[in-house]
């Protein structure tokens, strides 16, 4: 993920190298950590990292953007290129309002450094909890977890800077018992430090727990609704 001041740098780059009447970059890269489990094992996992870069240049009220995902000199070069090529072909816009000067923006803690860092051991620790208890149960769960971390950059000519951080982590399950349908649960916070898989593993799991002890004659109603509806963390 790009460092602030890397992100930062390459913005004010982009500005300088524009040749454009008016000119503005959105930068964004993006983390992304899962892992998946079902029929109580872990099925897959993975990482992704991505970058999305967008310039989009006016000559007068004619504009036209372009759009990257690669970082190099030749893939900055191309990407203004591409965009002030086609400002230039582009019809003028009848809407046309000048670009917003310099803004100021609060300041939003959203991003936590553990949970880009961590984020995995997080989720084997969580789905390795949700497996062991429903084998004990004698239930079957299946769940599906992914933390992502991005950042965001823009900037324009008419002085306009700002930028963002954030995390997020997500969990969601689904225990079913062989004789009372299934329960799902999910929960979800911007840190895995404060978050976890234990308050949204107990509801499937004493739902389906409980249904399991009523026996079979339950099974049509049960199935049906808690198979739909979400329970809150």
């Amino acid at each position: 993920m790009l460092s602030e001041e890397r992100g930062r740098t390459l913005v004010e780059q982009l500005l300088g190298l524009s040749h454009a009447d008016e000119v503005q970059v959105d930068l964004e890269s993006e983390e992304t950590t899962h892992l998946r489990f079902a029929r109580n094992s872990p099925s897959t996992s993975g990482n992704a990292s991505d970058v999305t870069l967008s310039v989009k240049s006016w000559f007068g009220k004619r504009s036209a953007s372009a759009t990257v995902n690669q970082l190099d000199e030749a893939a900055l070069k191309q990407v203004l290129e591409r965009s002030e090529h086609l400002a230039k072909l582009a019809p003028e816009d009848s809407e046309y309002v000048p670009n917003l000067g310099a803004q100021s923006y609060p300041s939003v803690n959203a991003y936590d450094d553990l949970t880009r860092t961590g984020g995995a051991h997080g989720m084997v620790e969580g789905s390795t909890l949700c497996v062991e208890q429903a084998r004990k149960l004698g239930l079957e769960a299946a769940g599906f977890t992914i933390a992502r971390a991005r950042s965001s950059f823009i900037g324009n000519r008419n002085g306009l800077r700002g930028s963002h951080r954030a995390t997020e982590v997500s969990f969601s399950e689904t225990v079913r018992s062989p004789q009372a349908g299934s329960g799902w649960a999910a929960s979800g916070a911007n840190s895995i430090a404060g978050w976890t898989t234990r308050a949204a593993r107990r509801r499937p799991l004493a739902r389906r727990s409980d249904r399991s002890a009523r026996g079979p004659s339950h099974r049509a109603n049960t199935s049906r609704s808690w198979s739909r509806r979400v329970w809150p963390a």
